[in-house]
């Protein structure tokens, strides 16, 4: 389940090839006024990935 994206895009408007980073939600727990997700099952989330030359809809996928 997607949670949260952050878009840190310098030239916001290219979307064909970009690099993205997976991470589990709740290692933002620790950030102040964050909202607090429940810790995930490693068994069956992605704790940290990175996607390199995805277009932004594949890395949402």
């Amino acid at each position: 389940m997607l949670w949260n994206i952050v878009d840190n895009r310098t030239r916001r408007y290219r979307w064909k090839s970009v690099n993205a980073t997976v991470e589990a939600v709740e290692h933002d727990n620790s950030c102040p006024d964050s909202d607090q997700a429940p810790e995930s099952d490693p068994l069956v989330s992605v704790d940290y990935d990175a996607l390199e030359a995805v277009s932004v809809n594949e890395a949402i996928k």
